[in-house]
């Protein structure tokens, strides 16, 4: 075979194989969210098709607003115009408080590609007993004027290394103009959300707010506080934790 003959295989071999890797990178089946508005992510009649996604579907929410009981997972994720709230029981994603109080299982959403943030978004509760995640294995965009809030659970030992919910992103974390991400620390045990961020891109305007979202206080009533927390009495109805002070709100003694 001359040099014009082993060329024209080399290149005919190429073609073939570039052919079959086309075909086999199936592009994800769509899951589109078309229930009311306040509706169950579990419940697969929300969505078109049928169907409760998973990490093989590109799943889409416009102008609804969706509730997750506890954990979710699709392949990439669009949320716009609506709100996405996840194991929380309030409408409004800066003030939420946890869907199940008792649960300790760990509650939050796994992308495996991009997350398109056009909406709000919370995960978690203050006050919860579990911790919280986020997890994206593509890019993470917040659209302009949207809110992220993520709330930390308790923990009394690797408290600022693993902390009490955990954001990460394999790609670009891109914050933009209007926009902001609210880490929510346990207001107990003061455990951090702890964000693993490979790139960060912020806007004028935007950013990452945790202003009166550290530590606090637990109202217990006459209960006393879970075991391997600080803690002072401060009277028959109140709980305060000792670090940074033994505060009776924010703005004294909380974060």
């Amino acid at each position: 075979m001359n040099n014009s003959g082993v060329l024209r295989t080399v290149l005919m071999a190429w073609v073939i194989i570039g052919v079959s890797a086309v075909s086999s990178a199936d592009p994800m089946t769509s899951k589109v969210y078309t229930g009311a508005t306040g509706g169950a992510w579990e419940l697969a009649s929300n969505w078109t098709p049928n169907g409760i996604p998973t990490n093989t579907h590109a799943v889409y929410i416009t102008n609804r607003t969706v509730k997750v009981a506890s954990e979710a997972m699709a392949g990439r994720l669009e949320v716009i115009g609506g709100v996405l709230i996840v194991a929380g029981a309030q409408t409004t994603v800066l003030a939420q408080t946890p869907f199940d109080p008792a649960r300790t299982n760990a509650v939050g959403v796994a992308v495996e590609g991009d997350f398109w943030l056009a909406g709000d978004c919370s995960i978690g509760g203050v006050n919860q007993l579990c911790e919280s995640y986020l997890t994206v294995g593509g890019d993470l965009t917040l659209a302009e004027r949207k809110s992220l809030v993520i709330y930390a659970g308790p923990r009394t030992n690797d408290v600022f290394t693993h902390g009490g919910a955990q954001v990460t992103v394999a790609g670009t974390t891109t914050v933009n103009a209007g926009s902001w991400i609210y880490p929510d620390c346990d207001t107990y045990t003061g455990a951090p959300v702890i964000f693993d961020l490979q790139n960060l891109m912020i806007a004028d305007g935007a950013g990452f707010d945790a202003s009166q979202r550290g530590w606090g206080y637990r109202n217990l009533g006459p209960a006393v506080p879970p075991a391997g927390i600080f803690w002072d009495k401060v009277n028959a109805d109140y709980y305060g934790t000792l670090a940074p002070g033994a505060g009776t709100g924010y703005s004294i003694g909380g974060g």
